[in-house]
């Protein structure tokens, strides 16, 4: 799927999507696609293509059926696709750990897409700018922030808690 056709879905649809901006390892995408599917979202945008546009047979294995269920899409600029997305009425949540904006109770609207990023950088700045907010996971824990994965999962349960 492109991401024009992503856009007119979503918007269509009133749907949800994930965006990974820079999230390379297979597993932690493969994570981030299964709990996508299981909990009813309809696509991910795939940021920055890996140097082959399929997805790495291990975040296929990792999705256990995820990928087959998601529109995927791919952009390599993730931060202009994010900026047509908001003009065409969709949402954009970002996810940052040091957010002061908790996703506890945020409203998140529909149609939505909420970006994760990468563990090391997390959201890139062109990214981060194209966000309509940023949210984070509160914690209370000796750690400063979740593995991308988990907090994706975190993230879109309570996106979609409110269907």
């Amino acid at each position: 799927m492109s991401a024009q056709d992503l856009a007119s879905t979503l918007a269509r649809d009133k749907g949800a999507a994930v965006a990974l901006d820079r999230v390379r390892n297979p597993y932690n995408v493969g994570s981030i696609l299964r709990s996508a599917a299981f909990l009813g979202l309809d696509a991910a945008l795939l940021g920055t293509p890996a140097p082959h546009p399929a997805l790495a047979p291990a975040a296929v294995r990792v999705a256990e059926g995820g990928a087959e269920h998601l529109a995927l899409a791919r952009t390599t600029d993730l931060g202009e696709t994010l900026a047509r997305l908001r003009a065409r009425g969709v949402q954009v949540v970002g996810a940052d750990g040091r957010a002061k904006t908790s996703a506890t109770g945020f409203a998140f609207g529909r149609p939505s897409v909420l970006v994760v990023g990468n563990e090391r950088g997390g959201l890139g700045d062109r990214v981060r700018a194209a966000c309509d907010a940023v949210v984070s996971v509160p914690g209370g824990g000796r750690l400063e922030s979740l593995n991308v994965a988990v907090a994706a999962g975190v993230l879109m349960a309570e996106m979609t808690r409110r269907r």
